[in-house]
């Protein structure tokens, strides 16, 4: 048996290892223990923190953000980076905003990570990409909703050497027959394989899927991971009680002929970074319904995944896929029931599936399955440890 081996994350940039100017911020190395940025602002009044240094080249780099707030998201407008390629200021930068719910890491007290592709920035005064190579300085501005307070604490900025060549994959929630009988041959048709994110507790039930598709569909090449036990939303189970669902789905997807699941994709989108940390006890990564690109290398945990419904056109995924192949990124498309044709609601028609794969190739993408991308890109360990380090 061939093991694969996965690459060392090693960042190339680290403001938790270097001395920051803090101009008019305060420096707080109470929460981690390293250097970090405090910063308040009050009554919609941004506050900024800025350090200005000799940077590496990062240039084809996904560039990651890890934050402590003891603020609810609420409390904030936003927050924005902003890269400086002008020696005398901002006359040639980039900026990229961070959303208030990054990696659903949105509780009191608690990190967030957030990660980007330099390519994804927004560009002003004449810069483009390649400018990264020669950083000046870089910039976190956070901006309160009206009378609130926010505190924030930027411990880390890091950059990671980027895979260029993005990835598409197609998952399937919910074990569906439909999936079984229409999905897996529409992607098999043009060379593909999808992952099927499993309902351990209906193997076998009514319109799921029997322990013999499950079965044949590892045969066939095809990846199954898991989708909990009971389907319950996780954000209503106790940390005992997901755990016995992932312990439970786990032993109905093996006992079906499946490899043990490496990878959980929570119903509905429910997870709290609490419950995040109790999924990874067991897994790998956690799959969300979020309608996003996920940069390389995968930094954090939390993969986020646009959900495939009969409104969604082709040329809104052909989209997404182009935004992956510009950043080096990895899209993971969701679907639910799939229909031959006449898709309404939540059904998905089966012919997105191949004219995908099919648009993904022919414009410089890789197709893999969930399984196949993850061990492609790696989880770095410093997104599991900034998680024991602040619910432990």
């Amino acid at each position: 048996m061939t093991r694969l081996i996965q690459p060392a994350y090693r960042p190339v940039l680290d403001f938790d290892t270097d001395t920051l100017t803090t101009g008019s911020v305060v420096l707080d190395d109470s929460m981690l223990g390293g250097k970090s940025w405090k910063l308040t602002s009050v009554n919609n009044v941004a506050a900024t923190g800025q350090r200005n240094a000799t940077y590496p080249d990062l240039a084809n780099c996904v560039l990651g953000f890890r934050i402590k707030t003891d603020s609810v998201a609420a409390d904030y407008a936003g927050a924005v980076i902003y890269v400086s390629f002008d020696t005398t200021g901002y006359s040639k930068y980039a900026y990229t905003t961070l959303p208030p719910r990054a990696s659903s890491f949105t509780d009191t007290g608690v990190w967030f990570a957030w990660t980007k592709h330099v390519a994804g920035f927004t560009f002003e005064g004449g810069a483009v990409a390649a400018d990264f190579a020669n950083v000046k300085s870089i910039r976190l501005t956070i901006t309160s909703a009206l009378g609130k307070t926010v505190n924030f604490s930027l411990d880390d900025v890091w950059a990671v050497p980027a895979t260029r060549q993005g990835i598409v994959t197609w998952t399937f929630d919910d074990s569906l027959s439909s999936q079984y009988a229409l999905a897996a041959p529409e992607l098999e048709s043009v060379g593909a394989t999808g992952t099927f994110f499993t309902i351990g507790g209906n193997i076998g039930s009514a319109g799921s899927f029997t322990a013999g598709q499950v079965a044949d569909l590892v045969a066939r090449g095809h990846d199954i991971q898991s989708h909990g036990y009971a389907h319950a939303n996780f954000t209503t189970l106790t940390d005992e009680q997901l755990t016995a669902d992932l312990e439970a789905a786990k032993a109905a997807i093996t006992s079906a002929g499946a490899n043990s699941p490496k990878h959980v994709a929570a119903p509905y989108g429910g997870l709290n970074a609490s419950q995040l940390f109790t999924v990874l006890q067991q897994h790998t990564t956690a799959r969300s319904i979020k309608s996003d690109v996920n940069s390389m290398p995968l930094i954090t945990p939390w993969v986020n995944s646009p959900v495939v419904t009969a409104a969604t056109t082709q040329a809104a995924i052909s989209a997404l896929v182009d935004r992956a192949v510009a950043e080096g990124g990895w899209l993971v498309l969701c679907a639910h029931e799939i229909v031959a044709s006449g898709a309404t609601g939540a059904q998905t028609n089966k012919a997105i599936l191949s004219d995908t794969v099919t648009y993904a190739l022919a414009n410089g993408a890789r197709v893999m399955n969930y399984s196949e991308a993850a061990r492609t890109m790696s989880v770095s360990p410093l997104a599991k440890r900034s998680l024991v380090t602040v619910l432990t």
